[in-house]
């Protein structure tokens, strides 16, 4: 499909499911493909490479929703290729987010994404009934709202003082910091872009730490960001490392001290050797 801006936001959901699975071993993802399956495409293609080179995912559910006959009786071949995998399953129907057996209880990690066309059909988060899953949930709907009828009240009040933007960040972090209270969501990012001269709107909610503190380079993020939890550290700088090292601090003392991960606390190493430091 020949839209910049929809395939680079593309990228950066299936960069963010990267993020959210890749520590996980039973995965429920949920997604409206349309007509374009990139991203089903990218989640098959993950599984297979977790499968042949190490790590496999233990057990995979992907649902696919599309309400429209035409539409889904058109994708039949496409479909196919999928439900024929065993770990996809395809449905002529609405979601159905507060169905546990589409959601089940038991997944580690539940990874959804709605790319509505229009208005945005719901906004409550009850995709997944498990408490203990980790959840990511990316919600991408248009701001030109011709009719209003499905969009709450409080958002059609702020609209009235503030940008559409602003009182729908403003509404889901009231519903996570109440309704969702015990799940412990964070709004992460939000990015309004312009596609095909229509304003979007892509939100990233969820409550998986990787998730949360991961770098995506995004030059836009919402100003509403909660405080850090607390088990995460601010990287010390270069020259504190290099001095913990320096002293003959251990390895895993300085990387639970800075936060590091192997292959970092090796690149700090590698630079002291190169510079003759020790």
């Amino acid at each position: 499909m020949n839209y910049p801006i929809k395939n680079a936001l593309r990228q950066l959901v299936c960069k963010v499911y990267e993020t959210a699975t890749k520590d996980k071993q039973t995965i429920t993802t949920v997604s409206l493909p349309g007509d374009c399956w990139e991203f089903e495409h990218f989640v098959n293609d993950n599984f297979n490479f977790r499968k042949l080179f190490g790590n496999p995912i233990k057990e995979m559910d992907n649902h696919l929703f599309e309400r429209n006959k035409i539409i889904f009786e058109t994708n039949q071949v496409t479909a196919k290729e999928f439900t024929d995998t065993g770990i996809f399953h395809y449905y002529n129907m609405e979601v159905k987010h507060n169905d546990s057996d589409f959601f089940p209880t038991e997944s580690e990690c539940v990874f959804t994404w709605f790319d509505f066309c229009g208005n945005p059909n719901f906004f409550n988060l009850d995709y997944c009934h498990g408490k203990t899953a980790k959840q990511t949930h990316l919600l991408t709907f248009n701001l030109a709202w011709r009719c209003s009828d499905n969009i709450p009240t409080d958002i059609l009040t702020a609209c009235k003082y503030q940008t559409k933007q602003q009182a729908v960040l403003d509404y889901l972090q009231k519903v996570i910091d109440t309704e969702y209270k015990e799940f412990r969501y964070q709004i992460t990012f939000s990015i309004p872009y312009v596609s095909n001269h229509t304003p979007m709107i892509l939100i990233c909610i969820t409550n998986d730490i990787g998730v949360i503190i991961e770098d995506y380079g995004l030059c836009q993020k919402t100003e509403k960001l909660p405080d850090p939890p607390a088990l995460i550290k601010v990287k010390a700088d270069k020259q504190d490392i290099y001095s913990d090292l320096l002293s003959g601090m251990s390895d895993k003392e300085a990387m639970d001290k800075h936060s590091l991960k192997t292959m970092q606390l090796a690149a700090h190493k590698a630079w002291l050797t190169m510079w003759g430091k020790w």
